[in-house]
């Protein structure tokens, strides 16, 4: 079946189900097909994917639209002629240049609005009188600010402004009690970090106003050490060796533990805060709740049970998939009770960038020289030398507090008691 075939049958399909709703996406349409304008009960027009780079001016005559869709066209005008559109609520337009865009604040009726990709040097002054206005798309617009009237609009739930060139953002954002979904990625003169834009949007805009205050920031200077690795493996040893430089036996991590490590770093002081994870394989499912970017890692491995080729591709990948392309330390541990190699080759080839040590925490053999690699991954993990809210910190500190107080409850608390207070968690 040809273009023309598929666009007769479905003009035809529309026809046959009352002319309320037709998809003409993807079918390379470098104009929309002059039969359309006969379709005066159409509620919903789907444009995406063709190469129309302009809407004719009779599109005002579709006066029953509701839902027009013109995704990913080399759209270069909207004639203004759409004005005349009083019913619609939803008009998506994302191009690949400039787009003409005349004003548009006569259609009140506008719930979601997008013009993304469509070269906007600043938000349209006439968004102001969309007030029923719910979801507002401005992304890849070469946008420096927003308008302190963005406030006004009361009813928005949804904001995205990501890959803009915004500068700063109005105090007036934090006047939109009912704005649930805030994307503001890729404008990186804003100075938020990617854990904060991650965050829910009082805590985002929380984060942006008080970094703002000289007075109530300071520098981090922290970053999270995560140690993984099968059970009996070592790793709480390893990291009361690295904190307190002396060898002493444990028994089982029950969850998660918490450790605080000053360490020295180019003459400044930083907290390395240790996340040591129980190895029971019950609790291996738990370990992608925790696994972030912008942490270095530790896996420890041992070679007397003959699985270590085994247990460095299962926590790498699991790092990967996770994580992403953070910085990796693997170490082979217990090495003077039971010396192995591993394909390191093969595993550089399969996980890209990483560095392997030998050491041992009852000897202290390689225990120096982690330290020292330690420190020089830290430098360059992001968010090193951040500027954080001092009561952020206030709050951070106390969440570790809690989660000792947990930790303790669940070691004295029964196995399965500890296993249900986990999987809550």
């Amino acid at each position: 079946m040809g273009e023309a075939d598929k666009i007769g049958q479905r003009i035809a399909e529309c026809r046959g189900k009352g002319g309320k709703s037709l998809n003409l996406a993807g079918l390379d349409l470098e104009e929309i097909p002059p039969a359309v304008r006969n379709l005066r009960q159409l509620r919903n027009l789907d444009l995406g994917g063709n190469l129309i780079e302009a809407l004719p001016a009779w599109i005002g005559e579709l006066d029953s639209l509701v839902e027009l869709y013109v995704i990913g066209n080399p759209l270069r005008t909207i004639p203004d002629s759409i004005t005349r559109l009083k019913r619609l609520r939803s008009l998506i337009v994302t191009a690949g240049s400039k787009v003409i865009v005349p004003d548009m604040g006569g259609l009140t009726h506008l719930r979601r609005l997008a013009l993304i990709r469509v070269g906007l040097p600043e938000v349209p002054p006439w968004i102001r009188r969309l007030r029923q206005l719910q979801l507002l798309w401005l992304d890849w617009n070469p946008l420096r600010n927003l308008p302190e009237w963005i406030g006004e609009l009361s009813q928005l739930t949804t904001l995205h402004v990501s890959n803009a060139r915004l500068r700063s953002l109005p105090i007036e954002l934090r006047g939109l009690e009912k704005l649930e979904d805030l994307r503001l990625n890729g404008n990186t003169q804003l100075g938020l970090p990617a854990e904060i834009l991650n965050e829910e949007v009082p805590q985002i805009l929380e984060y942006y106003f008080r970094i703002r205050d000289p007075t109530a920031r300071q520098r981090l200077n922290e970053f999270k050490l995560v140690v993984v690795g099968r059970g009996s493996v070592g790793k709480t040893t390893l990291v009361h060796r690295l904190v307190m430089n002396r060898f002493k036996r444990f028994r089982r991590t029950p969850g998660i533990q918490i450790t605080k490590w000053p360490i020295e770093i180019n003459g400044e002081r930083v907290h390395a805060h240790i996340w040591d994870f129980g190895g029971q394989e019950i609790l291996h499912g738990t370990h992608r709740f925790f696994m972030t970017e912008r942490a270095l890692y530790l896996i420890l491995l041992s070679g007397r049970e003959g699985t270590e080729d085994a247990d460095a591709e299962y926590w790498l990948s699991l790092v990967r998939s996770f994580a992403g392309d953070v910085p990796v330390i693997v170490l082979l541990h217990k090495w003077d009770d039971y010396p192995f190699e591993l394909n390191r080759a093969l595993l550089v080839q399969k996980y890209g960038q990483i560095r392997f040590l030998s050491t041992d925490s009852e000897t202290n053999h390689g225990i120096d020289a982690l330290r020292k690699e330690i420190s020089q991954q830290a430098v360059a993990l992001p968010g090193l030398k951040a500027a954080w809210p001092v009561a952020w910190q206030r709050g951070g500190r106390a969440v570790a507090a809690w989660w000792r107080r947990r930790t303790r409850r669940m070691r004295q608390s029964p196995s399965r008691t500890r296993a249900a207070t986990l999987s809550r968690w």
